[in-house]
């Protein structure tokens, strides 16, 4: 299937590992059991290019994708047309309490989407994964909050491109252990994203207390929507040159 949702389309040239993680987090809920909704497993695409030729099935990832950020009545009242993905994130930014512009690029979105979960992530931390993450990062002082931190650390991000890619792979890696995604895929991950660092792999083990997630379908959108915005930064680093305002 051809990819028509235009801010979608370079899943197409993207790596076979980060499809197939994309492709898990749609499919399997993080027990490992098929999603109820899924679509995707059934399909002649999936039976014949997963796990190894990936990119041959981007467009029923991407189609997958966007209909699980849609209206299902709305979709078939369509004929089976999903919400095009900018919506989808729009979506996810206003669950994830996101503020966007009217007119905002997807790219932007999801790069404050990521900003946020670091944030959100920091400011759950103990005293102790706090003073390690202030260490690691060359923080000196003695006396932490969690809002200091978050300020320095975005404006190092700001200044530090490499600096923001690592805590950014490093956050959402447990994101997406956490969130959803069979977990033989997992390992996967680890490879697309790399192994976190000190108490980068520790961030976000409580986001699933702070986040309110009553749809299921959200469960599904926000780490796709993550992934994709990981993609994204690899194929088009010089969007990431500095953080979202």
């Amino acid at each position: 299937m051809e990819i028509l949702d235009k801010d979608l389309a370079f899943l197409a040239k993207c790596r076979n590992e980060e499809l197939r993680v994309l492709c898990d987090i749609l499919t399997y809920d993080r027990n490992g059991m098929l999603r109820y909704a899924e679509q995707l497993t059934g399909s002649d695409a999936y039976l014949l290019h997963y796990p190894m030729e990936m990119s041959q099935m981007a467009g029923e990832i991407a189609d997958e994708l966007c209909k699980f950020g849609s209206n299902t009545v709305v979709t078939y009242f369509r004929k089976g047309v999903p919400d095009c993905y900018e919506t989808v994130v729009q979506r996810v930014c206003r669950q994830m309490k996101v503020q966007t512009e009217s007119g905002e690029d997807v790219a932007s979105m999801e790069r404050k989407l990521l900003q946020k979960v670091c944030e959100d992530a920091v400011e759950q931390m103990s005293e102790e994964q706090i003073r390690e993450l202030a260490d690691e990062i060359g923080i000196k002082e003695k006396d932490l909050m969690p809002q200091f931190v978050i300020t320095v650390l975005m404006r190092l991000m700001s200044r530090n491109p490499k600096l923001w890619a690592r805590v950014i792979r490093g956050v959402i890696r447990v994101v997406l252990l956490d969130f959803g995604g069979r977990r033989v895929a997992m390992k996967g991950l680890e490879r697309v994203l790399g192994v976190a660092a000190g108490p980068l792999g520790t961030l976000v083990m409580t986001l699933w207390t702070i986040w309110d997630i009553a749809s299921p379908a959200y469960r599904v959108c926000i780490p796709a929507v993550l992934q994709v915005g990981l993609m994204r930064m690899d194929k088009t680093p010089r969007l990431w040159g500095r953080r979202a305002a």
